[in-house]
């Protein structure tokens, strides 16, 4: 557990030296792309319960885009940017 904190603050301290905006940019790709690959069609039938894994990883994807935008803009985005 220690580890998964480690590397989430490694992670947001990386956003906050992230002026430009690339290592944003980096891992919104990444996730975006796990997300196309999971949304493509499978041959193959999934079961319920595949299906509900499925759509759970999709939505903690979508989630973690979401906190990587709001981590970035609270190190990059002004109040007067905001308006």
């Amino acid at each position: 557990m220690a580890d998964d904190l480690s590397s989430l603050s490694s992670t947001e301290e990386k956003l906050a030296q992230d002026i430009e905006g690339t290592f944003k940019k980096q891992l919104l790709d990444q996730f975006q792309n796990e997300i196309n690959t999971l949304k493509n069609p499978n041959k193959s039938l999934l079961s319920k319960e595949e299906f509900s894994k499925k759509n759970s990883l999709i939505k903690a994807l979508e989630d973690s885009i979401a906190l990587i935008e709001l981590t970035w803009k609270k190190y990059h985005v002004t109040q007067n940017q905001l308006h």
